[in-house]
């Protein structure tokens, strides 16, 4: 296992035991988790909707795309979910 867990003061509310795990297989990712309050972080793993990237892409004046690119790489056998704004 790559990952390390920990206890770390909780931004929020300041408990000194909220929980955090990081870890940086396949890339770097973490989760904090406080019992006093409820607060929770956790990096979010997606990919976006053609909408969404051909909007990004426009702001970094990249051509805009008919269609999604082919997953490939290590993210391939991540859950796709697709957040729609609508």
């Amino acid at each position: 296992m790559s990952g390390t867990s920990s206890t770390d003061d909780c931004p929020n509310c300041g408990y000194d035991g909220m929980e955090t795990y990081k870890d940086y297989k396949p890339y770097d990712h973490h989760i904090f988790f406080c019992a006093n309050c409820g607060w929770e972080a956790v990096t979010e793993d997606r990919y976006l909707s053609l909408e969404e990237l051909n909007n990004e892409r426009a702001k970094r004046d990249l051509p805009l795309l008919k269609e999604l690119p082919t997953r490939k790489g290590i993210l391939t056998s991540t859950k796709i979910e697709y957040k729609d704004k609508n």
